[in-house]
């Protein structure tokens, strides 16, 4: 009966001591830059690479998220 307890909190401490690891610092900007198409190239990216669009997109909905810019 005490190996099976110890079995059981053996992965249990280890599991508390992980999470206690979390931090809380802020998300970091550095290098994170928005990433700028004029109309023209928007209307070609539309039109003949989507997936780049989508990227870009991707990307600038990110760093706006994690608070890079507005």
């Amino acid at each position: 009966m005490k190996t099976r307890l110890l079995k059981l909190s053996i992965p249990v401490l280890c599991a508390l001591s992980l999470a206690g690891c979390q931090t809380t610092a802020p998300p970091s900007c550095a290098g994170w830059q928005k990433i700028t198409v004029k109309p023209t190239t928007a209307v070609y990216l539309a039109g003949n690479d989507l997936m780049a669009g989508q990227d870009i997109a991707s990307h600038n909905k990110h760093g706006q998220n994690a608070s890079c810019w507005k």
